[in-house]
């Protein structure tokens, strides 16, 4: 079976970094992409979250409509979440829905394309060559900018896991010029994409803009090998 360059690109870039760094399915929090560190009431999505998840790695590639939040500022929660035994504080961002190749891990969230309904939908992993982002106060469509950060304990020092968890589909937004699909995302904060706690002081890659509040991201391989030796 001839491989989709892009379901194959989508591997390479997992193989390179752990599970990815672009793993992430991450976002904002209203239409106008604006974030505050302040804890917010738990929304839609924030609701479709599990109150505890016992998970592995399955790994899986389709080309399907999911929502994208890689680099996303997040806005942290109320509300928790236990994934294999660890507990995490919920965050919600908005994401454009993009459609194509896309990874995603089916012990988390099985295979089926939505997790609660027509209106719900999964934040995943895909490597479109642009897609929208939040920059200089308005949307836009760019490719992907990595770059790596030392997470923190300040309010919005932090990280977001959104790869493999709910979304809710939000009312489009204008993106240069043109009407984009959008959803709004829930996810752990200061989680990995192998679904382990990511401390403090970690190094953390992100693949959107600087000037983002608890981004989607991973862990950065090198971290990842340095906790690794550590446990």
């Amino acid at each position: 079976m001839k491989r989709h360059p892009r379901a194959h690109r989508a591997l390479t870039a997992v193989a390179a970094l752990g599970i990815g760094s672009a793993i992430l399915a991450g976002c904002g929090s209203d239409s106008t992409a604006s974030t505050s560190t302040a804890e917010v009431a738990c929304n839609e999505a924030c609701e479709l979250m599990k109150p505890s998840y016992d998970v592995g790695i399955d790994l899986k590639v389709a080309d399907r409509t999911y929502a994208l939040c890689a680099g996303r500022s997040t806005t942290p929660t109320t509300s928790y979440t236990t994934i294999s035994g660890d507990r995490y504080q919920i965050a919600t961002a908005l994401c454009p829905i993009m459609t194509g190749p896309t990874l995603y891990n089916a012990s988390l969230q099985g295979t089926g394309v939505r997790p609660a309904g027509e209106d719900t939908i999964w934040s995943s992993f895909g490597t479109p060559d642009t897609f929208p982002q939040y920059i200089d106060g308005a949307w836009t469509m760019a490719p992907s900018e990595r770059r790596t950060f030392t997470s923190t304990a300040e309010p919005g020092g932090g990280m977001s896991n959104f790869f493999g968890y709910p979304c809710t589909i939000a009312e489009p937004i204008m993106v240069d010029g043109e009407s984009w699909p959008f959803a709004e995302c829930a996810g752990p904060m200061n989680e990995d994409t192998l679904n382990r706690p990511v401390p403090v002081g970690a190094e953390v890659t992100v693949e959107g803009p600087e000037g983002t509040f608890n981004p989607v991201g991973d862990i950065a391989p090198s971290q990842r090998k340095v906790l690794a030796d550590a446990s």
